[in-house]
């Protein structure tokens, strides 16, 4: 990974809560808003409806 290269998370709310809990317990930054700096991005399109 470059300092650029994002990862997206999707899939089942309870899956992205575990997942990101581990991303960011291994030093990993999820990125909150579109444009705003991180390691990760979770997709939310399906997970808030």
């Amino acid at each position: 990974m470059t300092d650029t290269d994002r990862v997206m998370l999707s899939g089942s709310a309870a899956m992205l809560k575990d997942l990101s809990a581990m991303l960011d317990s291994l030093g990993f930054k999820a990125s909150r808003h579109q444009g705003e700096p991180g390691d990760y991005v979770i997709e939310r399109t399906f997970v808030e409806q």
